[in-house]
């Protein structure tokens, strides 16, 4: 299988991008260099428009996750749509596929068409000119296989030179050399991946939900595992940014751990997604309530899927996947 991309934006298609990428995992010969998801967290001083370009360039083909609101979602602070700013993380991702002439596959979500090109910027427009292939939630293990199946076709027909113009990311290191921030970087991770391991060392004989609720349950607790790593993980944005890859990759139990962390931080988006898992009992027991509360934390801090889904629990709305 080739190596994919997966666009998507957090805010349009999250679970289902996260469903997707589990499920290409089997596919490929290894999940962990094969599948590109959640670029978006990119390395403090590196050229973004750059980074971006060079991971597209690596791929084979880019699956364009398109959901409901994803050409209308707008800035907070502008009100401009995110798909008019040239500097938009999506829009680079999907036209640099298009440039390079990178097979671009839309993956249109629950009933959503492909863009039309006269509601797209001028370099993604050929877009509209893509053939989807549409995952519904009902029927979405059916829709994935026949993703799947259409790959080596999409690939087949796609031009010659995609392959040809993949070129070596810019600004690569020599063999064996790691710049200063990268080590600085695995560092903390070192550093925050032993303290989970002592923790659960400590708790492995608790239920989950009694492990997650002892390592975040006071904010003296959370302070201090987050001082523990000052080194390179040391706040709450970065917590967060590794809960949510140990989310997408289902390892709930230490994406839970992370979560918490970044909770008790004060990063908002953290709180509402550790209630999605409580109300989901993903990595840890079912508890409605508990969600309630992390979503209204979640919601009381700007979060907007956290407002949304405080909403939902007041009207009975189950969350969708």
């Amino acid at each position: 299988m080739a190596k994919i991309f997966i666009s998507y934006r957090r805010d349009d298609a999250r679970y289902p991008a996260a469903r997707l990428h589990a499920a290409l995992k089997p596919h490929v010969n290894n999940p962990q260099t094969d599948i590109f998801i959640d670029v978006d967290n990119i390395p403090a001083g590196v050229d973004f428009i750059a980074h971006l370009e060079d991971r597209v360039a690596e791929c084979d083909v880019l699956l364009a996750v398109i959901g409901p609101d994803w050409m209308d979602l707008r800035d907070p602070q502008t009100g401009a749509r995110r798909l008019d700013n040239p500097n938009d993380l999506v829009r680079i991702e999907v036209a640099t596929a298009l440039k390079r002439d990178i097979p671009v596959v839309p993956v249109l979500l629950d009933g959503v068409g492909v863009p039309p090109a006269e509601q797209l910027p001028e370099d993604l427009r050929a877009l509209s000119r893509r053939n989807g292939i549409p995952v519904r939630h009902e029927s979405f293990e059916n829709d994935v296989a026949r993703l799947v199946e259409r790959l080596p076709v999409v690939l087949k027909d796609a031009p010659q030179s995609t392959i040809k113009q993949k070129t070596k990311p810019r600004g690569a290191a020599k063999a064996g050399a790691m710049p200063p921030l990268t080590i600085g970087l695995a560092a903390g991770a070192l550093a925050l991946a032993a303290l989970i391991f002592v923790w659960t060392g400590m708790n492995r004989d608790k239920a989950p939900s009694e492990s997650v609720e002892s390592l975040g349950s006071t904010a003296d607790a959370a302070d201090g595992a987050l001082s523990a790593v000052s080194t390179g993980v040391a706040d709450a944005e970065e917590a967060y940014a590794l809960g949510d890859k140990a989310y997408l990759n289902q390892e709930f139990d230490v994406a839970a751990i992370y979560l918490e962390a970044a909770c008790t931080g004060g990063k908002a988006r953290g709180c509402s997604d550790l209630g999605l898992m409580y109300e989901r009992g993903f990595g840890v027991s079912v508890d409605t309530e508990r969600a309630r509360r992390l979503y209204t934390k979640g919601c009381d801090g700007a979060d907007a899927f956290g407002c949304e889904r405080l909403n939902d629990l007041d009207m009975g709305l189950a969350v969708q996947p």
